[in-house]
């Protein structure tokens, strides 16, 4: 399998090793790709400020509008980055669940689910309703990270594809059906 099938593939499986691996790649990326977007911001307004204030002048607006653009940029780039690692976050949650032999579509529970119920309880203003509803997208994201990244994938092949654990078998040439004797 292909890293970019890994990352990027939303049909077969894989197995915990190369979901917890491709988890750890988007870690490893963000980790530097949020400092770079950061020093970029600071770039951007640095190079735009004079002694510390924002333009002045007679071509203020044209400085202004500049300056706001890169920001509409940079903008675009970081959610251009956002959204390329949301799709691949469901295409690896949906080849474990494949390998879990359940329907990808599960994922939508384990990913959506939690972040609507935290949402609408950090609205409610009753006290009740805020812990239910935490409380259900809590366990959630819990069973979520347990179906996910530690129960064991399915033995042998599911309608989904092989196992990503077997490896094939090994024919050996030297044997043939005419050789194998009586």
């Amino acid at each position: 399998m292909s890293l970019l099938h890994l990352l990027f593939g939303f049909s077969g499986r894989i197995n915990r090793g190369k979901y917890w691996l491709a988890i750890v790649l988007w870690l490893a990326f963000w980790v530097i790709a949020l400092p770079v977007c950061l020093l970029a911001g600071f770039y951007i307004l640095g190079t735009n400020l004079v002694d510390g204030e924002l333009p002045s002048g007679s071509d203020w607006l044209e400085k202004l509008v500049h300056m706001t653009l890169d920001y509409v940029v940079l903008f675009i780039i970081f959610l251009t980055l956002v959204s390329v690692s949301w799709i691949s976050a469901f295409a690896i949650g949906i080849k474990r669940l494949h390998d879990r032999n359940k329907n990808g579509w599960l994922i939508v529970l384990f990913y959506v689910a939690p972040s609507i119920l935290a949402g609408i309880a950090n609205t409610s203003e009753q006290a009740v309703v805020s812990f239910v509803l935490g409380l259900a997208s809590f366990v959630i994201s819990i069973w979520g990270l347990v179906e996910l990244g530690f129960l064991r994938g399915t033995v042998g092949p599911n309608p989904y594809g092989p196992d990503p654990l077997q490896r094939p078998a090994v024919v050996d040439a030297s044997i043939t059906p005419a050789s194998a004797g009586p």
